[in-house]
């Protein structure tokens, strides 16, 4: 009913051809009757309420058609009352539906949810300390807003200079500015890591030119129906020329994109929770980390490795054909060469996570790090055929840890669950 001259004109066009069956005819009358109403209403200070319309003897005839007891006849004769009675008031109609008035009614509904939630774990006892801290918060301060005004000014940044190195803040500075050009709202800054071949320890470069970072919007942002806000906030265009299999430069999401690709498994954001290289992590990111091997070192973890490895190295053969003869061979070989040490890499953290071990996103082993460097570099005694018949092997021989692996097949989601749930309430406050 509430479509408004999208569903009058629909109604008009099926009215205007009084061959329909009867269960049309109770569909139509019903549609345009509703109009009527609504137009009425519109006149009246229940504009913005939701209604339920039995109206006395008007409600009798429409449920009159549905038991087929009208005749077409009256059924015409009543729906042409209605296209006048409607012909007659339809400017009173609005175009669209006030969107501001369903943002904060849905908005209303699923934070009390959010707490509802947090009200069910406490009684069931099975409270975490972090979303029992923020529950608390979130009352008191909910007290506080229902008995004052809040005139609090809040900054879009969260994040102290005084928290983190030099170096450091100069990576945060570069991330806030690229959030505060794509957002229009405030944001909390939750982890910032070096990624790429710096964060492996695989770089020559003293210092990083590529991270990986998550943010957080304010609750409401997220809540409400007409979300507008970016969710992922990139330095570059994301058309560019990729790099070593991954967007160069700064990339930035949202929580909530960030969690789903954690309980996916995905290895970028695997490498955001397991690298020795935090440039920086908040309080609530912190709690996450002190509990990540227990919730993420799953197959699916390992298998996201394994399966990037996968794809690269069936990429890498038919990129080894393609260079044969040609005047670059060499140039293409070396680029081969340069993802062919990725595809060891990955191959390295399946291994580990299905033995039942954490990721060595750092590479402090020499060993291992000797032979990626010499693979990445062109350094290697081995052909690039031969490099590549190693990799399938290798890929072979950690594929097969699946079947004798203890893990379980996914990120433990519930855990996951409570601390998002405790982000968002607190953040509710925060960032409003």
């Amino acid at each position: 009913m509430f479509r408004h001259q999208k569903e009058k004109r629909k109604s008009f066009i099926i009215a205007s051809d009084f061959s329909v069956r009867q269960k049309e005819s109770f569909k139509v009358s019903t549609q345009l009757f509703g109009l009527k109403v609504y137009l009425f209403l519109s006149s009246t200070n229940y504009k913005h309420n939701f209604i339920f319309v039995n109206v006395g003897e008007e409600r009798e005839f429409l449920m009159s058609i549905r038991r087929n007891e009208v005749s077409e006849a009256d059924i015409k004769e009543q729906v042409q009352s209605y296209i006048t009675y409607i012909e007659t008031n339809q400017n009173r109609i609005p175009a669209l539906a006030d969107v501001s008035i369903v943002n904060q009614k849905l908005i209303d509904i699923r934070t009390q949810q959010l707490h509802s939630y947090a009200q069910e774990m406490k009684r069931l006892g099975t409270l975490t300390p972090v979303l029992l801290k923020s529950m608390t918060e979130w009352e008191k301060k909910q007290n506080k807003t229902n008995n004052e005004t809040n005139t609090e000014e809040h900054s879009n940044s969260n994040v102290s200079v005084q928290e983190v190195g030099e170096r450091e803040q100069k990576w945060i500075k570069k991330a806030e500015e690229l959030l505060r050009k794509n957002l229009d709202c405030n944001f909390k800054l939750l982890c910032l890591v070096p990624s790429g071949s710096f964060a492996h320890n695989l770089s020559n470069q003293d210092e990083c030119d590529d991270f990986i970072g998550i943010f957080c919007l304010p609750t409401e942002e997220i809540l409400k129906i007409d979300k507008r806000q970016p969710t992922r906030v990139t330095e570059f265009e994301d058309n560019v020329v990729e790099r070593e299999n991954h967007q160069r430069g700064m990339v930035l999401m949202e929580l909530d994109a960030a969690v789903h690709h954690l309980l996916q498994g995905q290895y970028r954001m695997m490498e955001v929770v397991f690298s020795s290289l935090t440039g920086f992590a908040d309080e609530h990111w912190k709690t996450l980390l002190q509990s990540k091997s227990n919730w993420f070192l799953a197959s699916s973890t390992a298998s996201s490795f394994h399966g990037t490895a996968e794809g690269s190295l069936k990429k890498l053969k038919h990129a080894v054909n393609n260079a044969k003869g040609r005047a670059d061979e060499k140039q293409e070989i070396l680029k081969i060469y340069k993802t062919l040490h990725f595809v060891f890499y990955h191959l390295e953290q399946a291994e580990r996570i299905w033995s039942g071990r954490e990721p060595m996103i750092w590479i402090n082993d020499d060993s291992i790090k000797e032979f990626l460097l010499k693979v990445k570099e062109g350094r290697s005694e081995m052909t690039i055929e031969d490099a590549i018949s190693m990799a399938e092997k290798r890929l072979e021989f950690v594929g097969n840890l699946r079947k004798s692996s203890k893990l379980s097949k996914r990120a433990d989601k519930s855990l996951l669950h409570q601390w998002l749930v405790a982000l968002r309430l607190e953040n509710w406050f925060l960032l409003r």
